[in-house]
């Protein structure tokens, strides 16, 4: 049975450097999507390249960086207006002083964006920092996509290395680490809700350990090679592997707050050279892997 897999470079639209960087790496047949910052300074540059590449392209939710598109998100945004920080917006969701229905909203102000920029809605959204798993938000997430006739999501459900260092975070990288334990263990609650609101996901997904500095050709392999194992050879088999490449940002990029460290550091750049080394483009083929888009996988798997 075949083996599909789904190379989605995240952060489309953060600035023109990692737009042309994405771009590249779908001419050279390294990824086979990616999905739009519609809040980021590049978003126009990013569609209209898009179009011209014939680039499948879905919508990256953000409401946790830069500036948010509905000007009624209050309880999503500090004093000067701007949205909060990952840990803080995680916080406040599990404090419960996240207003959902400004979600909801903010959600449907991007959707609308996207469909401005691009010229048809999403057929698939997923979340910047994985905010679409939290709890509460992805019920309001799995409901609005619903809504537009979106069919699918991203549910970043991976087995992690408890070993994993994520050298790419200059930070604390214990608390990355629970971050992304956080994040699974999310995905596992939000995966029903999401099908329960007819939305498909992947059956498998990989990338929370192949970030920036922890991506190699070797874990790249090994992490496929897991997923795409013999004894699934009777079935069908389905992956996402999340991957952030892109030329690094200079002083134009980011959300409408600036970039950040990761994005003005080389560690895009190197993403970006492990995934366009023809290399793992032979190692897909040897594998059997075919890489598609979110529409053609949920198309071949007849959802």
């Amino acid at each position: 049975m075949p083996n599909y897999l789904i190379v989605n470079a995240d952060d489309f639209g953060y600035g023109i450097e990692r737009n042309d960087g994405i771009i590249n790496c779908f001419k050279s047949g390294a990824i086979s999507s990616t999905t739009m910052l519609v809040n980021g300074v590049a978003a126009e540059d990013a569609a209209t390249k898009a179009k011209l590449a014939g680039l499948p392209t879905g919508l990256h939710l953000n409401i946790s960086e830069g500036k948010p598109v509905c000007a009624s998100a209050k309880t999503l945004t500090d004093s000067d207006g701007n949205l909060y920080e990952l840990f803080t917006i995680r916080e406040r969701v599990a404090e419960g002083r996240i207003n959902l229905n400004e979600v909801s909203d903010e959600l449907q102000k991007q959707i609308d964006r996207f469909e401005e920029l691009m010229g048809y809605k999403p057929q698939h959204v997923d979340g910047h920092q994985h905010v679409h798993v939290l709890p509460g938000i992805c019920d309001i997430f799995a409901h609005v996509l619903s809504q537009n006739g979106i069919r699918s999501t991203r549910c970043p459900y991976e087995d992690l290395n408890p070993d994993t260092n994520y050298a790419w975070f200059e930070g604390d990288t214990k608390k990355m680490a629970t971050f992304m334990d956080e994040v699974v263990q999310q995905s596992q609650q939000a995966k029903p809700i999401f099908r329960r609101n007819g939305l498909w996901l992947p059956s498998e997904f990989c990338g929370l350990q192949t970030m920036g500095l922890d991506m190699t050709k070797e874990s790249l392999k090994t992490t496929l090679k897991q997923t795409f194992r013999n004894d699934n050879k009777d079935d069908i088999v389905s992956c996402e592997l999340m991957v952030h490449p892109g030329y690094r940002t200079k002083e134009e990029g980011g959300c409408g707050t600036g970039p950040d460290e990761f994005s003005q550091s080389d560690q895009r750049e190197l993403e970006m050279d492990i995934l366009c080394d023809s290399d793992m483009i032979d190692f897909y083929r040897e594998m059997e892997i075919e890489l598609v888009s979110f529409p053609k996988c949920v198309q071949l798997t007849n959802f």
